[in-house]
């Protein structure tokens, strides 16, 4: 578990960089088409992950999964020393850090997922009492937070930001993209591995389908919004993913390949649509 904290921290580091130098260094005519080309870097590794550790998984062994990314996250961590400049406008003020309200965040959020987790591992789940003790503290504990939040002079999470209707728009888009995305592929892979007929290999190249399109379609939404704004294209993404996620549901237990193929392009097209373009709104 203590890995995988180390990993999340990690990630949310570089994840909130990306974006913040695309914002920082982009002209405001280019800003899609740059947020774009970086959903279809995050879309060819997620292309190259599913495949490659299927055949991983089932040739070599699990600790391969994460032995293999450590020389590629190296040679990542090179090429940002090398190639990113330092920001060469005015230094700001050194803020303080926000350690309270992070902690507040914190234990909101992982109160959350622990509960969740261990509802979904087949425990008690919810009912059980330090499960509920967890979520009501939780509940307690975020009135407290939006209060400090407010009145702090560097807020982990700048509550003033959701007044502006860009802002809270295109989060709540991206949020609402991320989850029916990464529940359909979090679920999808298990459901199909259970039905017994395809092997881990087969699963992670079928779930390509889903990486393809929104590898192709992340640019073509970025360039098409500095040009026809955002609305139009949101709209459309969030559609097509309800239209993909909906055929899914629709079908009954036994899921053929043509029909899975079909659902995971849709998801992948409304995806590149729908991210993308919620990210240009925030920014």
């Amino acid at each position: 578990m203590l890995a995988r904290i180390m990993q999340a921290i990690g990630a949310s580091m570089f994840q909130a960089t990306n974006i913040a130098i695309i914002a920082a260094y982009y002209p405001a005519g280019e800003k899609g088409k740059a947020l774009g080309l970086m959903t279809t870097c995050v879309a060819i590794g997620a292309m190259a992950g599913p495949g490659i550790g299927g055949m991983i998984a089932e040739w070599l062994s699990w600790q391969w999964l994460f032995l293999i990314p450590v020389p590629l996250a190296a040679y990542a961590s090179w090429l940002a020393i090398r190639h990113i400049k330092e920001d060469v406008r005015k230094p700001v003020k050194h803020s303080v850090f926000d350690w309270p309200g992070a902690a507040m965040l914190a234990w909101m959020v992982g109160s959350f997922i622990y509960c969740l987790s261990r509802n979904l591992e087949g425990g008690a789940g919810f009912g059980t009492r330090m499960n509920l003790l967890l979520l009501v503290v939780g509940v307690i504990v975020l009135p407290f937070f939006l209060y400090w939040e407010r009145r702090h002079s560097s807020p982990i999470v700048p509550i003033a930001l959701f007044r502006i209707r860009s802002v809270w728009m295109g989060l709540a888009v991206s949020a609402m993209s991320f989850i029916i995305a990464n529940s359909l592929l979090v679920a999808l892979p298990v459901h199909l591995y259970k039905q017994g007929n395809l092997t881990a290999a087969s699963i992670g190249w079928m779930m390509l389908a889903y990486s393809l399109l929104l590898a192709v379609s992340s640019p073509l939404a970025g360039r098409w919004s500095d040009r026809l704004g955002s609305k139009p294209l949101m709209l459309a993404g969030l559609a097509t993913m309800a239209g993909g996620t909906t055929y899914l549901l629709l079908q009954p237990g036994f899921i053929t390949i043509p029909d899975l193929l079909l659902a995971l392009g849709l998801n992948g097209v409304g995806m590149g649509f729908g991210a993308a373009i919620g990210l240009g709104m925030v920014q």
